[in-house]
């Protein structure tokens, strides 16, 4: 399953983990939380072990976690999906010229003791760029498991219009960012967790539950403009 949904932001807010000033989306990119020395090199996961290897990943992380207040276009999608987001900690990306995220999956982060299934991983990506910077390349190639199809996605197209485009994709899929040529890339990043059905079906006392997307049959929604 893949999904782009645009998201108009102007009355959303969000907040760092630890402080409760809250930021305007758009206005994020005025604050000095997003200057160079907050944030740093992204760490590559190999098993349960996280290292530096510029040489699969190249990337940096900022040092604080973040609240997300979504606009309602994302919340209907969750709530339609039973897909978990509330009180999540989203982590802040930025890719620089010449960094790069090689071809991999996202870890399965299931928990079977909270019946939870990590099925998802979502991506925000911010017009978070200096002024006048226009962002070249840097695009998401997004590969089905059994290589049935490929797509690629450039968050450049929106970005560069000053508008935010959230991006969710199942974890059985492979994807890559490719080389950033010139600008910035910023992009929120979380993992998503559905209920297993098992445990909707006894919260809901057997009541017909309505599964839009259980891992196989997903709507293959775009709702953003452009050629991808």
């Amino acid at each position: 399953m893949i999904k782009i949904i645009q998201l108009n932001v102007s009355n959303n807010y969000l907040h760092t983990k630890y402080e409760f000033e809250q930021y305007k989306w758009h206005d994020l990119r005025n604050k000095p939380i997003l200057q160079s020395q907050n944030f740093e090199r992204t760490l590559a996961s190999i098993g349960s072990i996280n290292i530096l290897d510029l040489e699969k990943r190249s990337s940096w992380t900022h040092k604080l976690q973040f609240i997300l207040n979504f606009p309602s276009e994302a919340t209907q999608f969750f709530e339609q999906n039973n897909i978990l987001y509330k009180d999540d900690y989203f982590s802040l990306l930025k890719y620089e010229t010449g960094d790069f995220f090689l071809n991999h999956r996202d870890t399965d982060l299931s928990n079977a003791l909270d019946n939870l299934i990590h099925q998802y991983t979502c991506l925000i990506f911010c017009p978070y760029g200096e002024d006048n910077e226009i962002l070249e390349g840097g695009e998401l190639m997004l590969k089905h498991p059994d290589g049935l199809y490929e797509i690629k996605f450039d968050p450049s197209i929106e970005t560069n219009k000053n508008r935010f485009v959230m991006v969710i994709f199942s974890i059985d899929m492979y994807h890559e960012v490719l080389p950033i040529i010139s600008g910035s890339r910023y992009v929120f990043k979380k993992p998503l967790f559905v209920k297993r059905i098992s445990t909707i079906i006894e919260e809901r006392n057997d009541v017909n539950v309505d599964v839009l997307c259980d891992g196989g049959g997903c709507d293959f929604g775009f709702n953003n403009t452009g050629d991808y």
